[in-house]
């Protein structure tokens, strides 16, 4: 290459703040070449290989000049939002997360200041309350590299490109060339690819690592908007809808492979723990297949969060976010996949769970309810508790031994559960987003809270003074008044579609719950009819029969190296029970004729702990309780989503009235009157 060319390479490589503003000096040199190929040599071939060269490397610079204008950006704007008490911590241990340089000294100083300062602050907001002095901070950080160059544009030194970013007539070889807009085109694509990364990422990894591509968003989102302020972009949500491949589907590839991983990872492998409110993998993971995913690509550290430095720091962040699925995880899946996409997965998890009841569930609890006993009593108290236990572990002696028992059957009800619980938290989660999107729009829809009133004050007074304070605000009225009649009916539709939201009033897990008992329609899960004519007692044909075996089951103790329940499958088997139980209406019957509830109460009465057939009465008593207060509060939830609190909609409840039995020994005397006596 010639001597321009090389100057201009130079430049570029080097990275000088003071010279890049310089960068297009180098290339009127091939002006001035031109210039004397065709009057002072007369050479026109001489003037083509000029024409050729300056082709070529025109081409090369826009291409690493877009480059080096994305990467300074995405720098910027990972620096920008890397949390302030993670770089105040690094900062301690002598590690500094440096801010991209900026243009001239004059800014650089400035910048540095302001991140010592945002350090300081930090530092000393860490052992204080609240982080109001990290954001103030942050604000001015962001102000000065962000909003005060667009105020003062002779002043505007804090960015380092923008001097070349408005050139718009670069004159080549008698060519006005546009170099705005071929960065723009460039930086569209790079806009484009990094989205694509950062989507890619999240494909390669599990669910847990939504919450660092809600991060790779955000950090992409901020970009486009600092380029915004001297680039004409394409609108960011058309971008992230084009790498997410949700231009015309219903869905994209995030939603695509949040499902893909609730299927084949999350459900089969994951345990929920209500005390800590997270999914965590569980002991053995032997139930189901590895799950095999695609290699992330490999691409340069802009690409990701800015720079190497910032992609240790963001690594570093949210790898305190693996290895369980909690409500970090849960807000970011709502705000990624939006209301369609939550939809999908909904529906996919009610095919999955109509799967489960009448595939795997429903073979199992045939086979089962063949080889519970015909009949099994609650012995009275007068046998003691030993006794109750031994004649329980006797009467379900092939339930306790069946080999699929603590596989394959507790394995299908966790699957169920999980997917219940996975529902009911995603609902909450998206109740809260919706919540704080009706509080930030309140004041502009005139929903004003009620003002204080000190003794004397009128309410009324202080209230017209709000809503007056107010008024400019009111975007409905003030549009109906200053705009045309287009403009009020888009502004009337906005208004409704903000204040009509799923947590005013309806609920996603009571339509799901609907869906499930809609599924529970074969007989098995009935029973056969009362012989009484009133309900099963001792028989043991319903569902909550084989529940209560299987409860029994959970509840024996096990060894020292060996895993318990909970371990290997987590509260989502109970869920899954309890649901079942709750939708066939059989909750009252499985409290009252449970097998190990009976058990407990005779214990409490009697107070004895002796080993039977191997079995630690106390022990087993203890799990017992904590299994009762589980399923407790699993009936509430249940119960609370299930009957709505609208009076006029309450389900009528049908009581039947029996006569009472009749003795055998008066089975054949008839009742007469006293009077009729005499």
């Amino acid at each position: 290459m010639s001597m321009p060319w090389i100057l201009t390479d130079h430049i570029l490589r080097s990275k000088d703040a003071s010279m890049m503003e310089c960068v297009l000096y180098p290339l009127d040199l091939y002006n001035d070449s031109a210039y004397y190929a065709l009057t002072n040599f007369r050479k026109q071939f001489l003037y083509d290989e000029i024409e050729a060269e300056v082709n070529l490397c025109f081409d090369q610079f826009v291409f690493k000049l877009s480059e080096q204008v994305f990467a300074y950006y995405k720098h910027l704007a990972g620096s920008i939002l890397l949390d302030k008490r993670f770089r105040s911590e690094c900062s301690q241990h002598n590690m500094r997360i440096h801010y991209p340089p900026a243009n001239r000294k004059k800014a650089t100083d400035q910048l540095y200041r302001l991140v010592e300062k945002s350090v300081h602050e930090t530092e000393s907001s860490i052992s204080s309350e609240g982080d109001d002095k990290d954001h103030d901070v942050e604000d001015e950080l962001f102000q000065a590299l962000y909003e005060t160059p667009r105020r003062n544009e002779k002043d505007s030194d804090l960015f380092k490109y923008e001097t070349l970013l408005k050139q718009r007539h670069v004159q080549l070889l008698g060519r006005s060339i546009d170099l705005n807009k071929l960065i723009c085109q460039r930086i569209n694509a790079s806009m484009h690819k990094s989205l694509e990364v950062a989507i890619s990422r999240f494909e390669g990894a599990d669910i847990t690592s939504v919450v660092e591509l809600e991060g790779l968003i955000e950090v992409n989102k901020l970009t486009h908007k600092l380029l915004c302020q001297l680039l004409v972009l394409d609108d960011f949500d058309a971008q992230l809808r084009e790498a997410n491949h949700n231009v015309l589907a219903p869905y994209g590839r995030t939603t695509l492979h949040v499902f893909w991983e609730l299927n084949y990872d999350f459900l089969p492998n994951y345990c929920y723990n209500a005390a800590t409110g997270r999914f965590v993998k569980a002991a053995v993971t032997t139930f189901a297949q590895a799950v095999q995913r695609d290699k992330p690509p490999n691409v340069a550290p802009y690409m990701v969060w800015g720079s190497k430095a910032l992609n240790v720091a963001y690594t570093t962040i949210y790898s305190q976010y693996s290895g369980f699925l909690g409500p970090p995880h849960l807000r970011s899946i709502v705000r990624v996949l939006g209301y369609q996409g939550i939809a999908v997965v909904m529906q996919e998890l009610l095919e999955i769970i109509h799967s489960l009841i009448q595939g795997n569930i429903l073979q199992f609890t045939k086979t089962l309810l063949q080889a519970m006993p015909k009949q099994c009593k609650l012995p009275r108290y007068d046998y003691g508790s030993p006794g109750v236990l031994g004649y329980y572990h006797a009467q379900l002696n092939d339930i306790v031994q069946y080999p699929d028992a603590r596989a394959d059957l507790f394995h299908h009800f966790r699957e169920l559960g999980n997917a219940l619980l996975f529902c009911l938290l995603i609902e909450q989660s998206l109740t809260l987003e919706e919540v704080c999107d009706l509080l930030q729009a309140a004041p502009f829809q005139n929903i004003l809270p009620r003002p204080f009133c000190k003794e004397g004050e009128k309410p009324e007074t202080k209230q017209k003074r709000l809503e007056a304070k107010y008024a400019p605000l009111q975007i409905v009225a003030n549009i109906e008044r200053l705009g045309t009649a287009k403009q009020a009916m888009i502004a009337r539709e906005g208004d409704l579609l903000t204040r009509e939201r799923l947590c005013c009033g309806l609920s996603i897990f009571e339509v799901i719950l609907t869906r499930i008992q809609a599924f529970l329609e074969d007989p098995i899960w009935h029973g056969s009819p009362p012989a009484n004519g009133v309900m099963n007692v001792d028989e043991c044909t319903e569902f909550h029969r084989l529940w209560s075996a299987l409860q029994f089951v959970m509840c024996i103790p096990v060894g020292t190296n060996n895993f318990t329940v909970e371990q290997l499958f987590g509260e989502g088997l109970n869920w899954a029970g309890c649901c079942m139980i709750v939708l066939l209406s059989q909750q009252r019957r499985f409290e009252a004729l449970d097998f190990c509830y009976h058990i407990l109460r005779v214990q409490k009465v009697d107070g004895k702990d002796e080993p039977i057939k191997g079995i630690q009465l106390k022990r087993m008593c203890d799990r017992i309780r904590r299994f009762q207060v589980l399923n407790s509060q699993i009936f509430a939830v249940l119960n609370k989503y299930l009957k709505t609190s609208d009076p006029d909609n309450l389900p009528v409840e049908h009581v039947r009235c029996f006569q009472p039995p009749i003795h055998q020994s008066l089975a054949n005397q008839t009742y007469q009157r006293p009077d009729h006596l005499r």
